[in-house]
């Protein structure tokens, strides 16, 4: 059992709702607060948490935006089966000028590869509800 602490944001959010009225496409767009609640503690000194919640003083072991909750159901501090690491067999040592143009490169070719499907918007998706009678 840990002794856990609550944290907790909100933020504003401006939502479209597309809804079909007599054949027509009708678009409401109004506010709405977030709020986003964290429980962590600080008995696993670890800041980090799942996906992509991280930042407060200890390890979240349970999270909720709103639309989803995530719960740590285990921790293991000190596993019985050492974790060994091995070093890749292939592959070759650059310097950090190389591997910073290498990473441009790839990161040029990933986008010019989502480019051709029409792009990638992240965070201003549309939320469409069908009102039937």
């Amino acid at each position: 059992m840990y002794t856990c602490f609550k944290a907790s944001f909100s933020k504003d959010v401006e939502n479209t709702t597309a809804t079909f009225v007599n054949g027509e496409l009708k678009e409401v767009k109004k506010m709405e607060t977030i709020v986003t609640t964290a429980w962590y503690t600080m008995q696993v000194p670890i800041s980090n948490g799942p996906s992509t919640f991280y930042g407060l003083p200890g390890l979240i072991l349970e999270i909720n935006d709103g639309t989803k909750m995530i719960v740590c159901t285990e921790i293991v501090m000190n596993p019985s089966e050492k974790i060994t690491i091995e070093e890749p067999e292939k592959g070759k040592i650059v310097n950090q000028a190389d591997f910073d143009k290498i990473s441009e490169e790839k990161s040029k070719e990933m986008m010019e590869s989502f480019s051709g499907r029409g792009g990638v918007e992240i965070g201003n998706g549309i939320k469409i509800k069908v009102i039937g009678n």
